[in-house]
């Protein structure tokens, strides 16, 4: 009999534990999974269609657990676009979280801050995603963003993997970006298009790139490091709301 393949065998858990919610988390941010309990992990590498994730601060896994009282499944990193990848593979993770049945894709990051308040350690829920110069559709959940806190603001991804420059902060501003990053928005377009709800969070761990001294991605991992307590205990909170509502 041939044998069941880690990919496989993950699958079937998900399909017998059946989470609802699928949380990506961003650049150093791995962290909030420890809050997981009955765990089970799948390297990106053993996922048909992934590379092995090779960002620092992403550990590159589906990990899938529980979650306070409730069953999730997680992606510990993501695969960026600047790194070489086309769109269907960073977009992977959502595909198969939408093929396994989950209803939310609940996605995190880390951005550099535009608005004056956002300084680091700022939880910024996103209330419109923006590309430069490329109309989106609106695709975030109304009821998410209250969610997951107060003054929400808008996110706009850049390719990378550069920082942005001073003149480009200031064109970025204008257009109507309160913090930038370098990914999230197809994973959030591709959810959307699969009949997912759509939520996202921000972590700001510097001022943008041309606001600030030069930015360093190890520096950017360490914020986020230090504030994944925070957004872990939001993250858990606004899940049993979700739980809560839907009865």
């Amino acid at each position: 009999m041939a044998a069941v393949s880690p990919f496989a065998a993950f699958a079937r858990q998900v399909q017998e534990r059946r989470p609802a919610i699928f949380l990506v988390l961003g650049s150093g941010l791995g962290s909030i999974a420890q809050r997981l309990s009955q765990t089970e992990r799948l390297p990106f590498a053993e996922v048909p269609g992934l590379p092995k994730a090779q960002v620092p601060g992403h550990k590159g896994c589906l990990t899938l657990g529980t979650f306070g009282s409730h069953p999730l499944l997680v992606s510990e990193g993501r695969i960026h676009g600047y790194e070489g990848h086309p769109e269907s593979t960073v977009v992977r993770t959502v595909e198969l979280a939408a093929e396994w049945g989950l209803k939310v894709a609940l996605l995190t990051n880390a951005a550099g801050g535009i608005r004056g308040d956002l300084e680091p350690g700022h939880l910024l829920p996103i209330n419109q995603l923006l590309r430069w110069r490329q109309p989106l559709p609106q695709v975030l959940t109304p009821a998410w963003i209250a969610r997951l806190g107060r003054w929400p603001g808008s996110y706009l991804q850049v390719p990378g993997p550069s920082y942005e420059t001073p003149a480009e902060v200031v064109a970025l501003r204008r257009y109507g970006a309160d913090a930038v990053g370098m990914s999230t928005v197809p994973e959030a377009l591709a959810a959307a298009r699969r009949g997912l709800e759509v939520a996202v969070v921000s972590l700001i761990t510097n001022k943008a790139a041309g606001l600030s001294p030069a930015v360093h991605h190890q520096e950017v991992v360490q914020v986020s490091e230090a504030s994944s307590q925070k957004l872990g205990e939001i993250l858990q909170q606004a899940v049993r709301d979700w739980y809560r509502a839907k009865g």
